[in-house]
């Protein structure tokens, strides 16, 4: 990794709201910064860290006025036992969230879960998936228009029309 001190610097000053109070670490291959429209662009083998969450990436883009971060090409984000991979994920720090979209496969604990789109409400502590989702809970299946994952109770809750499909082991 290439190390330009002066960017990293600026990015994790400018990034620092978008995760809290503590430190964001950025690595990337190449910063570009552009201070007069608050835009950070980081290329190349990006890793954003900040205490217990690593999101990994090939592209990211920083902006200021919308306190967003977008990750492209192939997102990978590991938290508190929470694995996520998509296509391209927004972190949004003024709505404490992060959008996973485009072939989003999602593991918590013994909870499996695919979908077009996932929406992690980090309040609620709460993963929505959505365009077909399914959830795995063991041997167990629920499919249906939104499916809820409540990380605090580690239960599968289902929104609209739904299927669930239950094992049954011989005793």
């Amino acid at each position: 990794m290439k190390a330009f001190s002066t960017p990293i610097i600026l990015f994790l000053f400018l990034v620092s709201p978008l995760f809290g109070a503590s430190n964001v670490d950025i690595e990337a291959d190449e910063f570009d910064y552009d201070g007069a429209k608050g835009i950070v662009h980081a290329k190349g083998n990006v890793i954003v860290t900040q205490e217990d969450v690593t999101i990994k990436s090939g592209r990211g883009l920083y902006e200021k006025a919308k306190q967003t971060i977008t990750l492209f090409d192939g997102v990978v984000m590991e938290k508190d036992g929470i694995y996520l991979t998509c296509e391209t994920a927004v972190a949004n720090s003024l709505k404490n969230t992060l959008e996973a979209i485009g072939t989003v496969n999602y593991t918590f604990k013994d909870i499996k879960g695919t979908a077009g789109k996932a929406f992690y409400d980090m309040k609620k502590n709460e993963v929505e998936l959505s365009e077909n989702p399914v959830a795995y809970q063991g041997r167990e299946l629920v499919k249906g228009e939104r499916v809820i994952i409540d990380l605090t109770k580690n239960k599968v809750i289902t929104r609209g029309k739904a299927r669930v499909k239950l094992s049954v082991d011989k005793i």
